[in-house]
């Protein structure tokens, strides 16, 4: 139902099976390395740290919300994605409009994983038959979505995410796929890029940098050459990197593997995923990782997290 994060394809996805991993496989061709990182675009320094502590899955539940929103208002996370079919995507809309200075974009959620919360399309189950399952909910996996998905109707369906953010008064600064839904197909990952052109909102995307390509070589998830020449050809801004936290067993590893994958970002414009929530009865029939989600939110509020960023010289930024 919910699997362990990995970085895949320049953005953040879930490790997927084998067979689905094969649909990505294809020879190389590396890039030409960039002659500056985003941050140095922005203005930074070559050698600075520009991070974005990103919550995702707003918009799911209360727990989710709720987390993300204290992120916000302390300042510990700079942007936010709202999963507009969610069921409690209106209260955070709702929330949005007492505080519009905030960072947010949309979380284009094209499958429906959990069993204890289904969703399903905002353009309706006739409109894109092909995302959702017999039970009219958007399919439980990434890889049926991936095997099932049509092309036009998913982008159908993610331009009528879109509009509903913005007639919801969340004004979207960026869109970016929940699951890396987007991301498993070349065709798919082209929708995603046109859609971001469209509309003229930042697609959550990586730089394809020598070093990143390789890092995914090594990783054992290439990506197809037309991937590659579409993204380098996309206008609008990307980041350098994009990066989880990888789950723990206790609180204290999960901050210890917070810390390390930050130590670990080169300079650059990174984004750092995080699903924090606030912990419930119903936070455990929602989520399979529900104790890392929790600690996510508890880390938002530790004073050696905030401290450690200091030290470390880290300087935060968002896609607005």
């Amino acid at each position: 139902q919910e699997l362990p994060s990995i970085v895949v394809g320049g953005a953040l996805m879930k490790r997927l099976p084998l067979a689905l991993s094969l649909l990505m496989l294809t020879s190389w061709t590396i890039p030409s390395a960039a002659q500056e990182t985003w941050a140095e675009r922005l203005g930074y320094g070559p050698d600075q740290k520009v991070v974005i502590m990103y919550a995702d899955d707003s918009g799911a539940a209360y727990e989710f919300n709720a987390a993300a929103q204290k992120g916000l208002e302390s300042g510990m996370i700079q942007s936010v994605g709202v999963m507009v079919p969610a069921p409690w995507s209106p209260d955070f809309a709702n929330w949005r409009a007492e505080h519009p200075n905030h960072d947010i974009g949309v979380s284009l959620s094209l499958v429906s994983p959990s069993n204890a919360m289904r969703w399903g399309p905002i353009s309706g189950r006739s409109a894109v038959p092909s995302l959702v399952g017999a039970d009219g909910f958007f399919s439980k996996s990434v890889m049926q979505f991936a095997l099932r998905a049509d092309a036009k109707q998913v982008q159908a369906e993610i331009e009528a995410q879109i509009d509903q953010a913005r007639a919801m008064g969340l004004k979207p600064t960026h869109i970016v796929p929940h699951l890396g839904t987007l991301v498993v197909r070349p065709d798919l990952m082209k929708v995603y890029l046109s859609t971001a052109e469209k509309y003229w909102i930042p697609a959550v995307m990586v730089e394809f940098s020598p070093k990143t390509v390789e890092r995914f070589r090594a990783d054992g998830y290439p990506l197809q050459q037309e991937v590659l020449d579409a993204v380098a050809s996309y206008p609008l801004p990307k980041v350098d990197d994009l990066v989880d936290v990888p789950d723990a067993d206790s609180y204290e590893q999960k901050r210890e593997n917070l810390f390390e994958t930050v130590r670990a970002l080169s300079p650059g414009i990174s984004q750092v995923f995080l699903e924090p929530a606030e912990g419930s009865a119903a936070l455990r029939r929602m989520s399979t990782r529900w104790k890392n989600r929790t600690w996510e939110a508890k880390l938002l509020e530790d004073k050696q997290v905030h401290e450690f960023f200091q030290n470390e010289g880290i300087v935060f930024t968002n896609w607005r």
